[in-house]
């Protein structure tokens, strides 16, 4: 048949469809077309191709692999389908079992809306032994034009099994297995695609994204660096990394990719956020206050800026202005149990015990199930003398499995008042396996014998302090304030005085153990 061109439709709107069907179907891609053929679709010829493709067929005939699956292809992108149906029934009469021409057939069948007809022959391809990995892809291509999404990840699944390394198909399955909340498939199909694709930039983010998302956090810091070889001015990339090393509490490596992310995007508050944390957990609260600063003057309304700010001013000792902000944070957000405890906090270390129970009541009104609110209530009590309300809320934040170090504060304050027995309770009732706790709990016991006279018992916890710091070492050093039991410590007899010092240095990793046990006899 030999066919006349007779429309003027835009070629370019044509000729990239039908490359990539011709790529998908022709045994070697546009490798297999005729040169001339080949350069006059790459200029989006599509008028000149067509008439070349008719040429090779009207020459080679039905019996040729190439010249009529090509010729069809370029005709179903004319919307010929009558035409380009003749011309794969006839191919077919020679090539009986050829995939590549079954598939032309269902392409076609689609642009003429014949959908029940194209399915029918899709599912009977699917049970052909012969189809290589580029026929299933296309054939996944076709069931996702269909929106049968379940049908077309069997497929990509398929063409990768059998050793495809198409860049698009495994990003494309990656994508799919995304969108169904399926992370686990996805990642690998997206890390295959960034495998194949090493310079691709797009590939190696949506890869780091998925990982990270998985708690990958590795695989995904590699990924997110990869990205960068490639744009290292991408802030989000930068952030997203500086989220990754955040995730693996490689504090200062995050906190460098945070810095570089407020360099690229000064305007950024949450990465303002996230760079002032990093600075407090590096210990540098005057960085992290001037970055808080920086945040919440860019978002006012932000409540982690100022609440970041209060905690950087609380370590300052700056106590004016930590209550200054957690007033301020209070006022801008009362209904967030979170600014109640902030300010709570601060009024606890200021001792204004009434105030802040005050605010650590609404904390704990707003969100009882927080250990933190718990504890620092139980604590503002004991300081106003409400000892059974006190037990009862701090038995409840253990419970919830609050933080040693408020088990530590809420001791210091039974000692401060002289209540050495109700210490000594306390000490032997909660039940905390924080392995830094189980090295302090021997420690505080010796205080509080220490405290009461009681000598009989001390050498039994001193046993308990080697014993438990030999099974424990990694515990060492302590970054606790002992400073209050320090104080407290005065209060013992000399000879004691200096064995809970010697304790102290030991935890802080100022002594060795070695050094504690000959100078610990008593």
């Amino acid at each position: 048949m030999t066919w006349t061109m007779t429309d003027d439709r835009d070629d370019a709107v044509q000729t990239t469809p039908a490359i990539m069907t011709l790529k998908a179907l022709l045994p070697e891609g546009l490798k297999s077309l005729p040169q001339p053929l080949r350069r006059a679709l790459e200029r989006d010829d599509y008028s000149t191709a067509l008439s070349l493709a008719n040429k090779a067929y009207a020459e080679k005939g039905a019996q040729d692999k190439i010249a009529p699956l090509t010729y069809a292809i370029l005709l179903v992108g004319r919307d010929l389908v009558d035409e380009a149906m003749g011309v794969l029934r006839r191919a077919l009469t020679y090539h009986a079992q050829d995939v590549s021409l079954q598939l032309a057939q269902v392409e076609a069948l689609m642009v003429d809306t014949n959908f029940e007809a194209a399915m029918a022959l899709m599912e009977g391809l699917r049970s052909v032994s012969t189809a290589e990995p580029r026929h299933w892809s296309f054939l996944g291509d076709m069931y996702l034009d269909l929106g049968r999404e379940e049908d077309a990840i069997d497929c990509y699944e398929r063409a990768i099994e059998m050793g495809s390394r198409s860049v698009e198909v495994a990003f494309r399955l990656g994508h799919l297995l995304l969108d169904r909340d399926e992370l686990s498939r996805a990642a690998r199909h997206f890390e295959y695609a960034a495998r194949l694709a090493p310079n691709n930039a797009l590939v190696w983010e949506t890869t780091a994204d998925v990982l990270l998302q998985l708690g990958e956090i590795e695989q995904a810091i590699y990924a997110y660096t990869r990205v960068l070889k490639f744009d290292a001015h991408n802030a989000r990339t930068w952030m997203y990394l500086g989220l990754a090393y955040q995730e693996a509490e490689t504090l200062d490596k995050a906190m460098e990719a945070f810095e570089r992310v407020v360099a690229l995007e000064p305007e950024n508050a949450f990465a303002w956020i996230q760079l002032g944390h990093m600075q407090m957990g590096l210990g540098y609260p005057e960085q992290a206050l001037q970055s808080y600063r920086k945040a919440a003057a860019l978002e006012p309304e932000n409540i982690d800026a100022l609440k970041g700010a209060v905690g950087a001013a609380f370590e300052l000792g700056d106590m004016a202005e930590a209550e200054q902000l957690a007033h301020e944070a209070v006022r801008r957000k009362p209904d967030e149990a979170e600014t109640h405890y902030s300010l709570g906090v601060v009024m606890l270390a200021l001792r204004r015990p009434a105030e802040a129970l005050l605010a650590l009541t609404r904390a704990v009104e707003g969100d009882p199930h927080q250990a933190a609110f718990l504890a620092s209530l139980a604590l503002s009590e004991l300081m106003l003398g409400e000892s059974e309300p006190a037990h009862v809320h701090i038995h409840q934040a253990v419970a919830l499995g609050v933080e040693s170090n408020s088990l530590m504060a809420f001791t210091e304050e039974l000692l401060k008042t002289g209540s050495y027995d109700q210490a000594l309770s306390f000490l032997r009732d909660v039940n905390n396996d924080e392995p830094t706790w189980r090295v302090v709990v021997p420690m505080l016991a010796f205080l509080s014998l220490g405290l009461k006279r009681e000598r009989a018992l001390l050498a039994e916890q001193i046993a308990d302090f080697i014993t438990t710091l030999r099974a424990q070492p990694q515990v060492v050093p302590v970054m606790w304030d002992f400073e209050e039991l320090d104080r407290l410590a005065m209060r013992l007899e000399a000879e004691l005085r200096k064995i809970f010092v010697l304790m102290i240095g030991v935890v802080e990793g100022r002594k060795d153990l070695e050094n504690f046990e000959s100078k610990s006899n008593l």
